[in-house]
């Protein structure tokens, strides 16, 4: 609250006389006296003032309280610390997941699920490794399965000496984790277990993972957990903590996946003579990670025969077909471009 204070003149001859002055002083007395003690009422004044602060302190107590004790909590990685430099939840804020259609989305081979011959692929960027094994997602995109090995590789992640930690959703039993520098050679690993809500284990990746890493997820029988439609999947972040699965759009998934393996259809119509050759470049829709190796048939031919596939760069190849005669020469051509690890 503002003061009115009367302030004296002492002009010696337009200022206050002696009268003046005291009746200035004693409304500046009791001023003042106000402002302390108030109208002499209980709850006014600076008692009251001092009860409100009071009261502000007890509420901020009591809101601290409830936060815990970080001794106990153990919330950071340490003993002790509260908010943890590797926790995800504070540190990673942008893309957390370190692997490539981590719910089995994406599907360019239309895989229809279940048994995986050694060393193919199923699912985009999902493989199995020297082994058969099995990897199906529900109709209703509600769970995936695993039964073996599979996995993937990951392209150069820069992660050594990191910590990153791999998690699914409600898993039914458990399930083992290798982070190995080829498919066989030891590196780090872990169980996550069996469990309600997000399981997941923990691993420092080994200093000598300095090229690509090979993610293994094993199970010794069929394990269950939470698919997309449940917005679940396989996750692996940096950090020590586990969180709720990183969704993205079907656009940024897809792109993902074409630079390792892109499915196309080139149709053409030429007049040609007969035995002459027409040339034309099939363009990629995503840069892949290296020269690909193309395959090219046809589904659809009319005065011509299967051609040759040449100038293959990381952007697209060229594609040339002879004419079996003179005249209009048509085919519909459907190619793969594979760039996979």
């Amino acid at each position: 609250m503002a003061l009115n204070i009367q302030r004296l003149n002492m002009d010696p001859v337009t200022g206050d006389n002696a009268s003046e002055a005291f009746m200035k002083l004693d409304l500046d007395i009791g001023e003042i006296a106000e402002a302390i003690d108030g109208d002499g009422s209980p709850g006014t004044g600076l008692d009251a003032r001092l009860s409100a602060v009071e009261t502000q302190a007890d509420d901020l107590e009591t809101a601290v309280g409830a936060l815990g004790n970080a001794a106990s909590k153990n919330v950071g990685t340490i003993a002790g610390t509260v908010a943890a430099g590797d926790d995800a939840r504070l540190a990673s804020r942008g893309r957390r997941n370190l692997l490539i259609n981590g719910d089995a989305a994406v599907n360019q081979l239309v895989f229809a699920g279940g048994a995986l011959a050694s060393n193919t692929y199923g699912y985009d960027m999902w493989r199995t490794f020297g082994a058969a094994a099995s990897f199906t997602k529900s109709g209703d995109g509600s769970t995936l399965t695993l039964n073996g090995t599979i996995g993937q590789v990951l392209e150069a992640p820069a992660l050594p000496n990191a910590t990153v930690t791999v998690s699914v959703r409600n898993p039914s039993g458990a399930i083992t984790v290798n982070l190995r520098p080829d498919a066989t050679t030891a590196g780090a690993t872990g169980v996550i277990p069996a469990g309600v809500g997000v399981q997941s284990v923990t691993l420092v990746v080994p200093a000598s993972l300095t090229g690509n890493v090979f993610l293994q997820l094993v199970t010794g029988a069929a394990v269950s957990f939470d698919g997309p439609s449940k917005q679940g999947g396989i996750q692996m972040e940096l950090g020590s903590f586990a969180s709720n699965f990183e969704r993205i759009t079907v656009a940024e998934a897809i792109a993902q996946c074409q630079r390792y393996y892109e499915s196309g259809r080139q149709n053409a119509d030429f007049y040609m003579i007969a035995n002459q050759t027409a040339t034309f470049t099939a363009s990629f829709k995503v840069q892949k990670r290296a020269v690909a190796a193309v395959n090219a048939a046809y589904s659809y031919t009319a005065n011509s025969f299967n051609g040759i596939v040449d100038n293959i760069t990381v952007n697209g190849f060229r594609y040339g077909a002879a004419a079996t005669a003179s005249g209009v020469t048509a085919f519909a051509l459907n190619w793969t471009a594979d760039a996979r690890l």
